[in-house]
């Protein structure tokens, strides 16, 4: 299964996906996640939610 079949296939309630699921993520591994998301033209609340992590991380400049 491709990235994006499996995140158009993969849906959390907003509640699950807030929560600490990206926390445990490296930030190696959630800059990869955004750039994987932006190459593949993800869904763009997908692709908020990563960057706002990014930004809570203070990462965020990376992404422009």
């Amino acid at each position: 299964m491709r990235f994006a079949e499996f995140e158009s296939n993969f849906t959390l309630p907003k509640t699950e996906i807030e929560g600490d699921s990206m926390k445990t993520l490296s930030d190696q591994a959630l800059l990869d996640a955004y750039k994987k998301a932006k190459l593949l033209n993800l869904s763009s609340e997908f692709i908020l939610l990563i960057e706002e992590e990014l930004k809570k991380r203070q990462l965020g400049s990376i992404t422009r």
